[in-house]
Parts: C-alpha cells; sequence; structure tokens
C-alpha cells in the first residue's frame, strides 16, 4: 500500500471521477450529509456540479478537469463564464468554488479575490479556486478519502483503525481455536500489550506535538481569530489509542480556550469529556475559564489566588487583567512580588500585552528581557515579540505603533534615534531575536509571520551603522526582481537615495491588466502613491481599488487616508462627506484631526488649525503635524518652541535637530546653545557644531568654543572653521596661534576666494604669523580681477617695505583703478570735491571733539567716527603727550569726569575692565598689579580682537618712507645735508604762489648764488585757484630732475644703470623746464621736498650729497623726517604695550581668573568697528560689581546698568590707584608716579591732593620739578581746551582750590627753612584760581556771587592757616603771605579785603562746640 508520506497524487483521469472526489471532499469540509452531485451531463446545471450547504448557507462547486499533460491552465475567461452562469442558480448562492485539476495561480486567486470584492458590494456570493495543490493540501485531512480514491493508507488512519483490525484478528483466532484455550498454543499477552503500547506512543507524539504546534501558533496575530486548540480536541475524541493524559491535557487546554472565545457550550463538552478521562492534569484551570465565561469571576479568584504555580499564576493575572482592570492584574503581580520568571511563556505575553497596548514600550522591554530559555522555547513567538520591541525603541515614539502593527507603507521618518554605537549594540540583539524567531514560524507553518519577520530584518539590516552598506547593495540587487520589489518598495524609497520606482510601477500596471493585483502588488502600488506627494493620485487609486484595499487594509485605515488625499488635493466637499458617513469607524482623535485637514483644504490656516488640534488632542501626532505644518510655512520661531516639545515626547532627535536648526535660522543664538546643552548628542552635525562654537565665542565661552573648533578640525577637517580658530585666537590674546589657521587658508586656497585669503594675508601681516607672501600670491591668483584684492595686495607691499623692488605692485594698484567703479575702493575725485569734502569732514571731526571734550560722546563711539580707534585716541595720545617738552603741544585725553573724587573700589567679587582702562593700566605698568589684586577679572567680549585691530591699524604705514625718513636724519646728524631755517614763516607774494616752502628755498638760492632742484610744473599753492605757476622768473636759479641728472652724469657721479633708471624714471615725472640751470659742485643746492623724494626713489641722494658740498633741505622736511621716525618709536611702545597687556590676559586667563563677556545680540561676529568691546560690556556686565572705564562720558555716573538690569559701581584707573595703595600693593612714591604720568601724558581730569602737590613743590630747584610742572600743565590744559563742565565738576576744582591752600600751609609746616619754604610757598601760589577764567565753563549762569565765595574760600583759607599750629611758622607765614597777597590786596581791591576781613572774623566767631565723640570738626 502507499505511503503518504512519499506519494505525489496525480489528478484522476476522469472528469466524472473528479467530481465524485470533489463531492466527497466538500461533503467533509462542511460537514453536510445532504451535498449532492448536481444533475448529469446534458442538462443546465448554471454553473454548479455540486450543491450543498456550508454553515447553513447554500454554496455550490464547479468541477473543471485540465490536463496535467502537456499542462493546461484555468483561465479568466473560464471563471469569469461559470460566474455569470452561477449568478442563475436558484437559489441564490452565498459561496462559490472552481475546483480544477489545474495548478494554483495567483492571477487566478487574485482575479476572484476582486471578483469577490464587488460581489460583496452588490450582495452576490463569494467566488474561490480551488487548484490541484490545494485540494490534495485538504485530502490530507481525511485520511479515508485517501485511501478510497487513491489507495493511500496514511498512519493517522492506521492509528484509528489498528484496536478494532487487532480485536478482529483475535477474535478469528480465537474462532478457528487457535486462540487461547486449555492446553492450547496461546498468543503472548505481552506481545498484544507490546502493540498497544507502541501505537499510544506513536499517537501520543504526534498529538503531542500538534498540540504544541497549536499552542505556538495561537498567539501569532495571523490565527488569533481560530481556534486550532478546539479543532485538536475534536479530532483527538475521534481518535482511539491516544492516552487518557494526553486527551485529558488537550481536552482541558481547549476548553479553557473555547471559554476565553466565548463558546462556552463547546468548552462545557471539552471539559465533561477530559474528566471521564483519567490523567494527572488537573481540571482546575479549565473549571476556571469556564465558570469566568459563566460569570462566576469572584469565585474563581478565590480558587486561584494562592496557587503557586506558574499556569494557575499566569491564568489569575488573565482573568483579573480581562475581567477587572489590568491596573489590578498589575498590582497583585506587583504585591505577590512576582517577576516574569514566574509565569507561563502565555503569562509572559499576557503580561506584555498589557504594557504592549499602553505603548509603554520601556514596560514590555523590561518583561521580555526577563524571560527564560525554557519560556522563549515554549513560545517562539517571544523571541519575535521582544526583537520588534527593542527594535521599534529605536524609532521616534510616533513611529513605534506603526512599526510593531505591520510593516509601515512610508518608513521615511522612521529613523533611529539614538547614537550610532547605541543603535548597533541594540540592532544586533535585535537581528539575533529575529533570526532565531523565523525558522520556528516557517515550521509552524505561519504565511505572514515570516514575511514580516524577514521584512524587519532587512530593515534592520539597512539601519545598522555597520551594515547598512552591504544590506543597500542587496536592496538595490533586489529591486531589479520586480517579484522582490513588491515587498522592499518602502525600503527603496527611504534608503536608495537615487532609486525610481517607474519599473516598477510599469510591472505592477502590466500585472493589473493581466487579471490584477495581488494584496502585496496593491500594497506596493499604494507605497509608490504616497512618496509621490500626489494627493489627487493616491484618491484615485483608492477609488480604483476600494474593495481590495479594504479587505487588505481594514476599511477604517483607508477611508482615513481617502480623506486626508481628497481633502490635500482639494476636494474638501468629498473628503467631508466620506467622513460623515463614517464618523463611526473613527475615534474622537482621529475626526478631529481629519476634520482639521478638511478645514485647512477649505481655506482655514493651517497653522491655526493644526495647533488648536494639538491643543485639544496633545498626542505626539498631532504636535508633528503641528510642528510639519510650521515647516511648510517656516515660521522658525514656532518651530523651535513646538520641536522642542515634540522631542520632549518623542525622544526623537530630528526633532531637537529641527529645533536647533530654526532657532539658527531664527537667529536665537541664546537658546540655540540652552537647547544643544540641554540635549547633548554626540553625533553633531558639522554646521551645528559651526553655529554652537560661534555662539560659544559670542558668549564669551571662549575655552568651549576652542574646543569645538578642535573637534570641527579633528572629525570634519574638510569643513575646518579657519574664521572661529582666527577669532578666538585673537579674542583670548593667543595671537601665534593664528599661525595654523593661516597656514590652513593657504592649504584650502582652492575652495576660498580671493578676498578671504587677502584678508587672511593681513592677519599674517599684522601678528606676524602664517605664510605672508604666500597668502599675497594665492590671493592675486585667485582674485586677480577683484580691485579690493588688488588694493589690498598692494598696500601689503607698501606696508612692508617692499613697493620699490617689486613693480607688480604698482601693475596691482593700477589694475585697481582701472577695475574700480562708483564706489570704490578707489575713487576719482576733482579737487573741488575734494575742498568740499575736507570742508564737511573738518565740521564733522570739531563736532565729535567737541562732545568728547563735554564728556556727551563716549571714545568708544567716537572712534569711528573719526576713522580711528581706541587704540589710537588713548594709547597713541599718552604715548606721544608724554614724549613731548613742550606742554601746549598736548592734546588733551578726556579719561576722568571730575564729578567726584577717586575712592577705593573696595574688594568686589568680579571687577570689569573697559578697554580704556586696559590702555591706561597696561601703559602705567599697573595691570598685573591689577590682576593679582582681584581675584575675578571681566573682560569684554571682543576687547583683545579691538586692542589687535588698532595695533593692526597704528601698523599701517610705508615702511619705505620711514626708512627714507631715517636716510634723511643721518645724513643731517652727519652733516652732509643741511637744514635751511626760516626765520619767520610771513607769507608773501612768492610764498602765497608757490607755498612757504619753496619761496623760502628759492630766496636762499637767490642769496647765496645757489640752485633750486625742483621738478616741474609747480602748481598754485591755493586749491581753491587751481593752476600752474609760471616759474620763468626763476630760471637762473632752478632746476629739474633731468638738469641734475646731466651734471651727476658730466661728472661721473653716476653709473649706467642708475643713470638710466633714474632718466626712465624722470622722464615719467617731471616735464622740465623751458630754461634749466646747471648745478655746480661748489654751488650750494637747495632740494625741495619733491625733488628730495624722486631722488631717494632713484637712489640718487647719496650720490648728490657726495657731490655737492652744500645741499640744504628746508626745516618743513626736517620736521617730517622727524615726525615719521618719532611716531615709528611710539608705535614701538604701544606694540609693546599692547603685547604686555597681552601677556598678562593671558596668563590670567590660564590661571582661570578671567571671565570673558558676552557680545551683543545684533553684533557681527567679525565686527571691528572699534567700539565693539565697550558696547559689548555696557550690554552686559557679566554680574561685576564694578565696571572700571576711563571715559569721562562713562565714568562719570556713579553706577551704570547694562542691558539685562545688572547694576554696577562706576569707576576709573584713579579709583583702581587708589584701592592699590589702600591695600599696599602701591607706595606712596608710585602712586604719586602714577597721577603725575597721567598729568604729563594730558589725561583730563586727574584732582590733586595737597600732599601731592607740596611733594611735587619741593622737589623744585632751579627749575620746575617734572611733577609740579605736570600739576600745573595738567590744569591750564583743562582750562584751555575746556573740558570740565560746570557746576557737575566743580569738584575736581575744588580740588585745585584745596590742594593749593593745603600744600602751602604743608611746605610752612615741613620746610624748616624759611627762605626755601618761601620759594616753595610762592611757586604754588603761583598757580592761584582766578575764578574769572573759568565763568565759561558754566553750563548756563554761575551762582550770583560765585567768583567772590571762590576768592573768600582760597584767600581765606590763607589768611586762617589753622593747620599750622607751631607759633614759629606762623610769623614768618603771615610776613610771606602779606608779601604775596595781602599788601596787594589792601592796595588793588579794598573793597575785597574787608569782604575778607568779615569772612575770617565770622569764622573766628563761629561756635565750634560739639560732642566729645564728635571728630568731624577735626576731619
Amino acid at each position: 500500500m502507499s505511503d503518504a508520506n512519499n506519494e505525489q497524487l496525480r489528478p484522476p483521469q476522469s472528469w466524472d471521477k473528479f467530481e465524485e472526489i470533489c463531492a466527497d471532499l466538500f461533503s467533509r469540509i462542511w460537514n453536510d450529509t445532504q451535498l449532492v452531485r448536481y444533475g448529469s451531463t446534458g442538462q443546465r446545471q448554471n454553473g454548479v456540479d455540486i450543491y450543498g450547504k456550508e454553515n447553513g448557507a447554500d454554496s455550490g462547486v464547479q468541477c473543471k478537469g485540465k490536463r496535467d499533460w502537456p499542462p493546461t491552465k484555468l483561465t479568466i475567461a473560464d471563471i469569469d463564464a461559470e460566474i455569470e452562469k452561477a449568478k442563475k442558480f436558484d437559489p441564490p448562492l452565498k459561496s462559490y468554488i472552481i475546483a480544477t485539476t489545474a495548478e494554483n495561480d495567483v492571477y487566478v486567486t487574485d482575479h476572484v479575490n476582486t471578483v469577490s470584492t464587488k460581489h460583496a458590494q452588490q450582495g452576490l456570493f463569494r467566488v474561490t479556486v480551488f487548484g490541484w495543490k490545494e485540494l490534495v493540501r485538504r485530502f490530507y485531512d481525511y485520511p479515508e478519502l485517501l485511501e478510497k480514491h487513491f489507495g493511500i493508507y496514511t498512519l493517522r488512519q492506521m492509528r484509528r483503525e489498528m484496536p478494532e483490525i487487532i480485536a478482529r484478528a483475535v477474535e478469528g483466532l480465537q474462532s478457528a481455536n487457535l486462540a487461547a484455550g486449555p492446553g492450547s498454543a496461546e498468543i503472548p499477552t505481552g506481545q498484544s500489550s507490546l502493540l498497544d503500547d507502541r501505537l499510544t506512543e506513536a499517537l501520543d507524539r504526534d498529538f503531542g506535538a500538534r498540540y504544541e504546534r497549536a499552542l505556538q501558533r495561537s498567539v501569532f496575530p495571523e490565527l488569533r481569530k481560530r481556534d486550532e486548540l478546539a479543532q485538536l480536541a475534536t479530532e483527538v475524541l475521534d481518535t482511539k489509542g491516544v492516552s487518557p493524559n494526553l486527551r485529558r491535557t488537550i481536552l482541558f487546554r481547549a476548553a479553557r480556550s473555547a471559554s476565553i472565545r466565548g463558546n462556552l457550550d463547546e468548552a462545557r463538552r471539552f471539559l465533561s469529556e477530559g474528566q471521564k478521562l483519567s490523567g494527572s492534569e488537573s481540571d482546575e484551570l479549565a473549571r476556571a475559564r469556564v465558570a469566568v465565561a459563566e460569570g462566576r469571576i469572584n469565585e474563581v479568584i478565590q480558587i486561584l489566588r494562592d496557587r503557586t504555580d506558574a499556569e494557575s499564576r499566569s491564568v489569575l493575572f488573565s482573568i483579573i487583567a480581562n475581567e477587572r482592570d489590568e491596573d489590578d492584574a498589575l498590582t497583585w503581580f506587583a504585591e505577590n512580588n512576582l517577576s516574569p520568571a514566574h509565569l507561563t511563556a502565555l503569562g509572559i505575553f499576557s503580561l506584555s500585552f498589557i504594557y504592549l497596548k499602553r505603548e509603554d514600550w520601556d514596560g514590555v522591554e523590561r518583561v521580555l528581557s526577563q524571560t527564560t530559555a525554557e519560556q522563549l522555547a515554549a513560545l517562539p513567538y517571544l523571541y519575535f515579540l521582544r526583537g520588534a520591541i527593542r527594535f521599534v525603541k529605536l524609532l521616534p515614539v510616533q513611529e513605534r505603533s506603526a512599526a510593531l502593527a505591520g510593516l509601515p507603507m512610508d518608513v521615511r521618518n522612521a529613523r533611529p534615534i539614538v547614537g550610532d554605537h547605541e543603535v548597533s549594540a541594540v540592532l544586533d540583539t535585535v537581528l539575533d531575536d529575529l533570526r532565531r524567531a523565523l525558522p520556528s514560524a516557517t515550521s509552524l507553518g505561519l504565511r505572514e509571520a515570516p514575511r514580516n519577520i524577514e521584512s524587519y530584518i532587512i530593515w534592520g539590516e539597512l539601519l545598522h551603522p555597520s551594515r547598512k552598506e552591504k544590506a543597500l547593495g542587496q536592496l538595490r540587487r533586489d529591486m531589479d526582481d520586480n517579484a522582490l520589489a513588491v515587498s522592499r518598495i518602502q525600503y527603496a524609497l527611504a534608503y536608495l537615495k537615487d532609486y525610481s520606482p517607474a519599473a516598477l510601477e510599469a510591472y505592477l500596471q502590466r500585472r493589473d491588466a493581466l487579471g490584477g493585483l495581488t494584496d502585496d502588488e496593491l500594497r506596493a502600488a499604494f507605497v509608490i502613491s504616497l512618496h509621490k506627494d500626489n494627493p489627487s493620485h493616491l484618491a484615485a487609486l483608492i477609488a480604483a481599488k476600494r474593495q481590495q484595499a479594504e479587505a487588505t487594509f481594514g476599511r477604517s485605515g483607508i477611508l482615513s487616508l481617502e480623506v486626508q488625499a481628497l481633502a490635500k488635493s482639494g476636494d474638501a466637499t468629498s473628503a467631508r462627506i466620506i467622513l460623515e458617513e463614517n464618523l463611526d469607524l473613527f475615534d474622537v482623535g482621529q475626526i478631529a484631526g481629519l476634520r482639521a485637514e478638511i478645514a485647512k483644504a477649505e481655506g482655514a490656516d493651517p497653522v491655526a488649525e493644526h495647533l488648536r488640534l494639538y491643543e485639544s488632542e496633545k498626542t505626539p501626532e498631532t504636535l508633528l503635524a503641528l510642528v510639519n505644518e510650521l515647516v511648510r510655512k517656516k515660521d522658525h520661531i514656532g518651530i523651535a518652541k513646538y520641536a522642542e516639545l515634540l522631542f520632549s515626547e518623542t525622544k526623537d532627535p530630528r526633532a531637537i535637530g529641527l529645533a536647533a536648526e530654526a532657532l539658527i535660522r531664527a537667529g536665537d543664538g541664546d537658546n540655540f546653545v540652552r537647547l544643544v546643552e540641554s540635549h547633548p548628542a554626540k553625533d553633531r552635525d558639522v554646521s551645528f557644531l559651526h553655529y554652537y562654537g560661534w555662539q560659544l565665542f559670542r558668549l564669551g565661552r571662549l575655552r568651549e568654543a576652542k574646543e569645538i573648533a578642535d573637534r570641527i578640525e579633528r572629525d570634519h577637517p574638510v569643513h575646518r572653521d579657519l574664521q572661529l580658530e582666527i577669532a578666538i585666537a585673537i579674542e583670548t590674546g593667543e595671537w601665534e596661534m593664528l599661525a595654523a589657521p593661516l597656514t590652513a587658508s593657504l592649504e584650502q586656497a582652492k575652495s576660498l576666494d580671493g578676498l578671504t585669503l587677502i584678508r587672511a594675508a593681513h592677519l599674517s601681516q599684522a601678528s606676524g604669523q602664517g605664510p605672508l607672501m604666500d597668502l599675497v600670491a594665492a590671493a592675486i591668483a585667485k582674485g586677480g580681477d577683484d580691485p579690493h584684492v588688488l588694493l589690498g595686495a598692494y598696500f601689503l607691499f607698501v606696508e612692508q617695505g617692499l613697493e620699490a623692488g617689486r613693480p607688480e605692485s604698482h601693475e596691482w594698484f593700477q589694475k585697481s583703478l582701472a577695475l574700480s567703479g562708483p564706489e570704490g575702493p578707489i575713487q576719482r575725485f576733482e579737487i573741488q570735491e575734494l575742498l568740499a569734502q575736507q570742508s564737511e569732514w573738518n565740521q564733522h571731526t570739531r563736532y565729535i571733539q567737541d562732545n568728547v571734550v563735554r564728556g556727551d560722546l563716549p571714545l568708544a563711539a567716537a572712534g569711528p567716527g573719526l576713522r580711528t580707534t581706541v587704540v589710537d585716541l588713548v594709547l597713541r595720545n599718552l604715548i606721544r603727550n608724554a614724549a613731548l617738552t613742550d606742554g601746549r603741544r598736548r592734546v588733551t585725553v578726556p579719561l576722568f569726569a571730575g564729578r567726584r573724587l577717586p575712592t577705593p573700589v573696595g574688594t568686589p567679587s568680579s571687577l570689569a575692565l573697559d578697554i580704556t582702562t586696559l590702555l591706561v593700566l597696561g601703559w602705567l605698568g599697573l595691570l598685573p598689579a591689577v590682576f593679582e589684586a582681584f581675584p575675578s577679572i571681566v573682560l569684554p567680549a571682543g576687547v583683545l580682537a579691538e586692542l589687535f585691530e588698532g595695533r593692526r591699524r597704528i601698523r599701517r604705514g610705508q615702511r619705505t618712507r620711514l626708512q627714507k625718513a631715517i636716510e634723511v636724519r643721518d645724513a643731517i646728524a652727519k652733516g652732509r645735508l643741511k637744514v635751511l631755517r626760516t626765520p619767520s614763516l610771513a607769507r608773501d607774494a612768492l610764498g602765497e604762489e608757490v607755498g612757504v616752502e619753496l619761496s623760502a628755498l628759492i630766496r636762499e638760492a637767490n642769496a647765496a648764488t645757489g640752485v633750486v632742484i625742483r621738478p616741474a610744473p609747480v602748481n598754485r599753492a591755493n586749491v581753491s585757484d587751481p593752476g600752474v605757476v609760471d616759474m620763468s622768473a626763476h630760471s637762473d636759479h632752478l632746476c629739474d630732475m633731468h638738469g641734475l641728472l646731466k651734471a651727476m652724469v658730466d661728472l661721473n657721479a653716476v653709473d649706467e644703470e642708475k643713470e638710466t633708471s633714474a632718466k626712465h624714471y624722470f622722464d615719467l615725472q617731471d616735464k622740465g623746464w623751458v630754461s634749466c640751470a646747471a648745478p655746480k659742485p661748489d654751488q650750494p643746492i637747495f632740494l625741495d621736498g619733491l625733488a628730495l623724494v624722486y631722488l631717494q626713489h632713484t637712489g640718487l641722494l647719496q650720490p648728490v650729497l657726495r657731490t655737492f658740498a652744500s645741499v640744504y633741505i628746508h626745516v618743513s622736511t626736517e620736521d617730517e623726517a622727524n615726525i615719521l621716525i618719532d611716531d615709528d618709536q611710539n608705535v614701538a611702545t604701544i606694540f609693546q604695550i599692547i603685547d604686555d597687556i597681552r601677556s598678562t590676559v593671558r596668563r590670567a586667563n590660564a590661571a582661570d581668573r578671567i571671565t570673558f563677556g558676552l557680545r551683543r545680540a545684533d553684533a557681527s561676529d567679525t565686527e571691528f568697528d572699534g567700539a565693539q568691546s565697550t558696547v559689548n560690556l555696557f550690554y552686559n556686565f557679566k554680574g561685576a560689581e564694578v565696571v572700571v572705564v576711563d571715559d569721562r562720558a562713562l565714568n562719570k555716573e556713579s553706577f551704570g546698568v547694562d542691558a539685562s538690569g545688572h547694576r554696577a559701581h562706576m569707576a576709573s584707573t584713579l579709583d583702581i590707584i587708589e584701592e592699590l595703595r589702600k591695600r599696599g600693593a602701591l607706595t606712596d612714591d608710585r602712586y604719586r608716579t602714577a597721577r603725575y604720568r597721567l598729568r604729563e601724558a594730558g589725561a583730563m581730569l586727574v584732582p590733586v591732593t595737597a600732599t601731592e602737590l607740596a611733594a611735587a613743590a619741593k622737589r623744585n630747584r632751579q627749575n620746575e620739578s617734572p611733577e609740579f610742572r605736570a600739576v600745573r600743565d595738567s590744569f591750564d590744559l583743562a582750562r584751555l581746551s575746556e573740558i570740565p563742565q560746570f557746576p557737575a565738576e566743580m569738584r575736581w576744582f575744588m580740588s585745585y582750590v584745596q590742594a593749593i591752600r593745603g600744600a602751602i600751609s604743608r611746605i610752612w609746616i615741613e620746610e624748616p627753612d624759611e627762605q626755601r619754604a618761601r620759594l616753595i610757598a610762592s611757586a604754588i601760589f603761583e598757580m592761584r584760581i582766578v575764578p574769572e577764567d573759568w565763568l565759561p565753563f558754566w553750563k548756563g549762569q554761575p551762582p550770583p556771587g560765585w567768583i567772590g565765595a571762590v576768592y573768600r574760600a582760597l584767600i581765606g583759607g590763607f589768611a586762617l592757616p589753622v593747620e599750622i599750629l607751631d607759633d614759629k611758622k606762623i610769623v614768618p607765614y603771615q610776613r610771606w603771605l602779606d608779601d604775596v597777597l595781602m599788601s596787594e590786596l589792601r592796595l588793588l581791591s579794598p573793597e575785597l579785603y574787608q569782604q575778607l576781613v568779615a569772612y575770617v572774623r565770622d569764622f573766628m566767631l563761629m561756635p565750634w562746640g560739639g560732642d566729645e565723640d564728635d571728630d568731624d570738626g577735626e576731619e
């Protein structure tokens, strides 16, 4: 007999036999013993060969025999023809099956599915096609049919019939007297028992395996509606030979399953049958489940609550969760100190399912991570579930449910929310779990689960950082196979950047035309349509495939998608109709969301609609929709706010990235930094790092900014932020660090423009770091047609003194001139235009200077207005003034207000120093002491950059001119070049016409029979009257450069090379005189300033000096040379002081004692406007208690308030000096020296004390001491410059009044020699205050009698020297006072004298009593 396991069933040769087989099969499938073969040959059958009832519903079968060789197929036409016939069958059919001997065909199945969908709408029957393989699969469920029609005897049939066979055999043996009887041969009873045991063992193995298989299959979603345990129980009841214990186990489990599903009758039957059997399996759990189904819940709980076995606990947990409340179940679980290990595998599933419904992903993973190997083996689905949960936890919250519910059609947004390292580690475990689950799902005969698991594996590989490249390659290959592409299309569209679905679309169209799409193919079509972002196309696809789509994806899901598609395509009416007709399919949140989409289509504000929806629903999905709408609107502030909220709910790093990007675009750097630092991430986009670095720089967090710059250089060398590196190096004073980014600029020259390169070259020149000349060459190579680049390169050569030896620099200038437009960089002006502009500029500068002097305009604001820097206004003037011996030539440096006298600043927790204070303290050499005295120093943002820029701009100058000035000075010092010093600068007619210098030289040449060397022509000195001067009247004493060169050549004083180059140069520059005097070696030669320049340029000055015995220049030329030399020396001093300041700051910063301030929000990162640091300081004091600023416009008030409302005490260097003296950090001598240097350097307004004035006067010898002269000059300079503003600055004025009086008293007290005391006191007295001189300084009218009051206070103080207590000193003092003041006062101003007498008398008679403890009088 054939073995069913090896037999391949062939279709019967006869169609009648085939119809007979089908009749037997469907009578069993439908459980219909009344089924009949309908009609006979030749009769009208209306497409029905077999008629019966399936579950009471009229059903028909059409049998279609087909040849198996050569094979023929069942065609669509055959099917449609039979369907049309069946529509006429009476009674109307509910189910119609076409059975065929042809092979299974997917196109046929898809077609009848489509027909069934349409029929369902029309109320017609369902159509199904059973191919031969499907029929054979079902034959094996009925072994008797295999034996009847194919001669195959199955093991299952043998199990059923073996006991009866054995019984009949024994019976036959007995009847033949071959059975056991007295004295007869017996069949050994052991052999019969052995046969029974082996049969039972075989049956138990089969049913036991099927039981475990049913349990494992039951939890997979695709089989949860099928009760395979009930089917197995039914079969075990019909099968003899199965051991009672196994039958009992199966029946009890089936009873539990039926109870859960509500099939109470079936559950009772299974329970009853099981109870009839003996065995160890308890019926308690089955009875419990039946009781629950009967409503006796409390009774069941009482029975099970004290049971401690895993099965009972799992059942009780499930009952509490389902019948009472899930929270109650979790509470019971926790109160009993249970863990997943105390449950069965199905109990683990129940516990996980509760957390899953709550979307408590951590809870699910926590449970599944505690599963044992035994539990996983018992229920392999847990591998799948654990892997899937761990996978979706990598995704944003709003993507997790869709990813877990099935394979989403759009995975573009489902990206990991953690870093690559964590993603790799998690996906390794995920893929391991999924690969363990896959063979189990396959062996269980599941259809959907293996496909889903395989898809998860593909998805996981694509997201795995170290495996994705290989996975992408495989995906790309798979997409070339349309059959595979159908199931992978969503991944291709998400991860293959250059993938086009055109080929797959064409394939799907062909499939649709040839019988329709399968469910998988329809899904692929939907995926493509969704990715096209074409809602009209999607709506049309849904309309065309509605029945199949609803059957495949669910009616509510498809309708929701359709409403959205219609709304987005503008068909709001249709969308609203569909929604309102199907409200029962959606929950409240879904309805609100769909209505919002419709409202948008009807013209409502999208943002307002989504905001309203979010406020009502507060779900991640509605928040995401709001953010997406804000993105479309480009509302960056809104995006930042709600994207951050989205991150807090979803933990999706893209949300925080979106918020950060929105803050960048909104320019909200403060919130950007807060956001980034609140949500740190290892993997930041390099553009974020750039912006973050700049924001840290703006906030003054320079150390952290440098860390970011270093990180970019290390991790993203191609995107290195050279400008940030440069800015940090400048701002921290680490100017030597500029070498690296400047060198890198040269390395990246190909990617940089010429302007960037020339700026780098200027930085290189200013700092002395980096490849200057190479940068210039690279800039010219990249920007050779940019006039700004050309002019920048020219000026660099000039500043380096290279223009004479490098002719290309002049070519750059000429080309820049030719390329310059109306806006420059080089502009052409007529002389009249320049005169007008000069006049406007003069008015502008006077206005600024007047406001600075009055203290109404800060130096930081004046610098840009005067096109200079604070370094120039403060430091350069201090150095220049200090070097002058003539105090009248000093310029005022308005550093201090006279409103208050200097006082110590105390011990503030932090001290902020303005750039003016840094410069003053640095110049005084006190900056290190200040940094040592105060533990925390605040430096304003941009202060080191401002020093750098000030240094760079001061350095600008023509080095060649300096070298030529030194050449002139040296020639004068050696006597080879003489200076013509004119006695007067009075102008005559010639001077008015040609200028003072040339007229003086011509007069002296006439007197000395000499020759003036001057190139032609000579323009009029008065620029308002332009034109060329006729010099013919002076031709006897006037020679041009050509004549001088000829004389030199004739005397063999120059070589051929010099002659040639000089001749070429003079031909270009000197138009020559018509008549020219010939200079002789023994004649005096007078060189005009222009002639001197030409001679130095051509290298002929030294030959001229060797050739001619007496060579003169005008004193103005000497002065010009000396000014250049002195200025260069001053520049060197400035550089040294700035470097000292920088060194002090660097040391303090290294010791972490510096806090850098914030830049104002609207400041440019590379702004050098001369005012940035002071403005930044007053924008934010950075919490400093004291702000020190040496600018009378800013320190005139006692307190200042920054933009944040922080209030700080205002101070100046004078206050700092007082504090240092108080602490002992400055001796009295150094204290006085510091104040002396300030006065000497023109610092206004420095008050004076009696002590320092007396000390300065004591140093007077034959001449005034420098200190004494500085006090007097400072007072006079303040008056001449009209600096003080009365009455506000009266305290400064009165400090001199009181100091003069007090110093004189001190001199008479301390000086033992009366004669010297008289001399010193007289010198001090000569500084007497004349109130009339100070009347113009009052704003408005002075108080009545102010002049007299000042005189009375001053002279009264002299008349009452209360400090002099020694009677021996009083008499000489009174004699001196009478000689210098009183006698003259009595004689010339008797009225004032009488007022003074009355003042003294009143003073003497004033009551001076008071408390003994009151020492104010002494004070």
